[in-house]
């Protein structure tokens, strides 16, 4: 299938053609033809990334036609989105949820992201249909997805699957090996996507209550420069950890995510390929950073063994160095959140640094200046 035939079932499917820009095509037809080329899957395959494909394809046809039909999505405002960076297994995902336990925090959610249109209205927010049938597919996936990676169709998602209208995400990297769209996206122009990510937050938020948006994505770290012209007043938190933790438990998921998918998940070159995109993301925003340090009061780092150890008092700072207010109510709403929310609540996620062909002493070659900039602490896989 082509994608102008793939662009053509889906105006079919939807009786709708209004695109909102012709960007994403670009990025589509490098994913697919790297799918083809390089992932190794097969028919099945390449069947399973265009029903994925379509399904994208589908919900931005619809949002664009919301859109038109609710002239008022474009005039939200997004002030001051707080907003969690880092790389992967940082402990980004607990903090965000953390972070969105407080009454006036608004996060995209796992059912809303799924199913975006039409826009949630805050009367039905929590009733929404939506919820019932996104958590019917997460039961299903849910318990094994759960020992990597916390899930629930009413928990903060990451952000970045924001970018994926405009195919411009590593997000979709996930289920396929696909070197050569990797290598494009490294290089390309991320304007699109962000423009259609800060449609989606004016979106999500049009018809429901003004609240300060808690967004997170560890990708993020690629594109801080687009990142901030799309938001410049937002407020930067950046987890830092010992890369010879986070590049084999990453490598662990997308071994686990690409064998759930049916492509090959061979796990020294998915290692390897994790060390070179990891290491590439944190130079760059290190790059940023150290070029615009009148940005840098936008930042707060957290190390990952200060979230481990008082994951509430690290909040606690974080609302303190934006000069943000941290009621007793907001603290109570955290600490019940983390006793339901224990880690190792659904299983222990294992992985070592031998089986994708690491060595700790080859990481830290790799990431020296990470380590000594941040002060990161001694890895337990040392």
């Amino acid at each position: 299938m082509s994608i102008m035939e793939l662009l053509g079932n889906t105006e079919a499917a939807t009786g709708l053609s209004d695109w909102g820009g012709l960007e994403f095509i670009e990025g589509l037809t490098v994913l697919r033809d790297s799918v083809v080329k390089e992932s190794q899957t097969g028919k099945a395959g390449l069947e399973a990334f265009d029903d994925m494909a379509t399904s994208i394809l589908v919900k931005r046809l619809k949002v664009i036609d919301d859109r038109t039909r609710h002239p008022e999505i474009s005039r939200e405002e997004i002030r001051s989105p707080l907003i969690v960076v880092g790389l992967p297994r940082t402990g980004t995902t607990i903090l965000h949820a953390l972070l969105a336990q407080a009454s006036n925090a608004r996060s995209p959610l796992d059912w809303e992201i799924d199913e975006p249109s039409p826009p949630p209205r805050q009367a039905s927010y929590n009733s929404d249909p939506r919820i019932a049938r996104r958590k019917a597919v997460v039961d299903v996936i849910g318990p094994a997805m759960r020992t990597y990676h916390i899930m629930d169709a009413q928990l903060p998602d990451e952000c970045d699957v924001l970018l994926q209208y405009a195919f411009q995400t590593f997000r979709l990297n996930a289920n396929f090996y696909t070197p050569r769209y990797m290598e494009w996206l490294l290089q390309t122009d991320t304007s699109p996507g962000y423009d259609f990510h800060r449609q989606m937050l004016q979106h999500l938020g049009a018809f429901t209550d003004d609240k300060q948006w808690v967004l997170k994505s560890p990708t993020h770290i690629f594109w801080l420069d687009r990142l901030l012209a799309t938001y410049p007043d937002a407020r930067i938190v950046f987890t830092h950890r010992d890369p010879a933790d986070v590049v084999p438990s990453t490598a662990s998921f997308y071994c686990f995510v690409r064998r759930n998918a049916g492509s090959v998940a061979e796990p020294r070159r998915v290692g390897r390929e994790q060390l070179d995109l990891w290491s590439a993301g944190i130079r760059r925003a290190m790059q940023y950073r150290s070029e615009n340090p009148h940005r840098e009061k936008q930042f707060f780092d957290v190390h990952y063994r200060e979230m481990n150890s008082d994951p509430v008092a690290v909040v606690r700072e974080i609302y303190r160095h934006f000069g943000m207010p941290f009621y007793d109510v907001t603290e109570q709403a955290m600490q019940r959140f983390m006793a339901e929310n224990q880690q190792g609540k659904h299983g222990t996620h294992k992985y070592s640094l031998e089986q994708f062909g690491l060595d700790k002493a080859s990481l830290d070659e790799e990431f020296g200046e990470y380590l000594q900039a941040y002060n990161i602490p001694n890895s337990a896989n040392a």
